[in-house]
């Protein structure tokens, strides 16, 4: 098994793999290192508050069934929402809407509104779980 693994270690596919991570991990690294020096900082400093559509909630529960299953109400779908705007990555900044990625989601805030949610196959976000950990014990939320 050791010699299969050194075998793939070398191997032509893994360093393109790795070339590829690096290249995406250097601006992942630098985002988790803001969010880590942010999440130190006290909530009301960073966290701003957004409403939400009930478009966009229910949008979610199709769109993430496993998730939203999880969740015994509405207020958890809506924090875990919260959770993904605040630990996404802006992709596209355009008349005044902000498209933020969260995995494979977007969802479309206009203002302090959340507008839209929908299934973006190009831009994809990954973001780290004690990235979404540390951000639910600055807020006070644990899920089991």
């Amino acid at each position: 098994m050791r010699g299969a693994i050194q075998k793939f270690f070398y191997s032509r596919i893994f360093k393109k793999l790795r070339a590829h991570h690096y290249k995406m991990g250097y601006e992942q690294g630098r985002f988790d290192q803001a969010m880590e020096q942010l999440l130190k900082t006290s909530p009301s400093e960073y966290i701003e508050t957004f409403y939400i559509d009930e478009k966009v909630i229910q949008k979610y529960k199709k769109q993430c069934p496993v998730s939203s299953q999880k969740c015994k109400s509405d207020n958890e779908i809506e924090y875990k929402i919260f959770r993904a705007i605040h630990t996404g990555r802006v992709s596209r900044n355009e008349n005044g809407k902000k498209h933020i990625n969260y995995y494979r989601n977007c969802f479309v805030v206009e203002g302090n509104r959340v507008v839209d949610l929908y299934y973006d196959r190009e831009n994809y976000w990954y973001v780290k779980e004690h990235v979404k950990e540390a951000f639910d014990r600055k807020n006070k939320k644990l899920f089991v």
